[in-house]
Order: structure tokens, then sequence, then C-alpha cells
């Protein structure tokens, strides 16, 4: 089973993908200055790191661009 977990702030969203019961990090990021100009979303998983600047204007699109 693969659970999200997800910790959203006033102008950033932080998650993990957990592989369970082993308890192991699949991914883990953040989306980062939602609603302020200069945001970005990063993540990094076994295989990738990867970071983007793209604004967000509220938590709606970045929980989109994490769901991507």
């Amino acid at each position: 089973m693969k659970i999200l977990i997800i910790n959203s702030g006033s102008s950033s969203i932080k998650f993990q993908l957990i592989q369970m019961p082993q308890a192991s990090v699949l991914a883990s990021g953040m989306v980062e200055r939602i609603g302020i100009e200069g945001g970005s979303i990063s993540y990094k998983n076994a295989s990738n790191d990867f970071s983007k600047k793209i604004n967000f204007p509220d938590h709606a699109s970045g929980l989109t661009k994490i769901a991507e």
C-alpha cells in the first residue's frame, strides 16, 4: 500500500509518498512560495531529482501539480 502524506502551510506544501508496511520513502518534495512571485516545485525519488520555477496562485494549483 502507498500512502501520500501532505503538510500544507500558508505558502508551501510538503509531501512524501511512502510504501507500507516497509515505511520506505518512494518520493518527497515541496511546492514553495504559493501566492508569491518566484514559486517553485521540487521533488526527488530513487531515479530522479527535479526542480522547476513555477508561480502557483493558490494551494489548489500546487496540489494539482503534485498529483501530476
